[in-house]
C-alpha cells in the first residue's frame, strides 16, 4: 500500500494575510474583517484559527482604517432592540379589518 505522507512545514500567517489584503480597497477590507469576526465565533481547526486571527491582527494593524467602524464592526449591534430582536418582529402583518 503506497501512503501519502503530508510534510508538515512551518507557515507565516502573517505574510500570507498580508498578501491577501494588499491590494484590496478600505471598503473591503472592512466588510472582510466582519466576516473574520463572524468566522471566529464558529468552531475550527487551530490552524483556521490562526488564518482569522492573523488576518485580523493585519487589517488591525493598518494605520489608514478607522478604528470606530473596525470596532464597531467587532463589537456587532449595541441596541437593545438588535440584541432583543425575534424572527417574528420583522414578519408581522399590518392588521386588516374585517368588515
Amino acid at each position: 500500500m503506497n501512503r501519502i505522507v503530508y510534510e508538515k512545514r512551518e507557515r507565516n500567517y502573517i505574510a500570507e494575510a498580508k498578501a491577501l489584503i494588499k491590494d484590496l480597497k478600505d471598503n473591503q477590507l472592512y466588510e472582510l474583517y466582519e466576516v473574520v469576526q463572524k468566522q471566529k465565533q464558529r468552531s475550527q481547526s487551530p490552524e483556521r484559527d490562526a488564518e482569522l486571527v492573523a488576518v485580523e491582527k493585519v487589517i488591525e494593524a493598518r494605520h489608514d482604517l478607522d478604528r470606530s467602524k473596525l470596532e464597531a464592526r467587532k463589537r456587532g449591534y449595541r441596541s437593545t432592540m438588535a440584541q432583543d430582536a425575534r424572527a417574528k418582529d420583522g414578519n408581522t402583518e399590518k392588521f386588516k379589518k374585517k368588515v
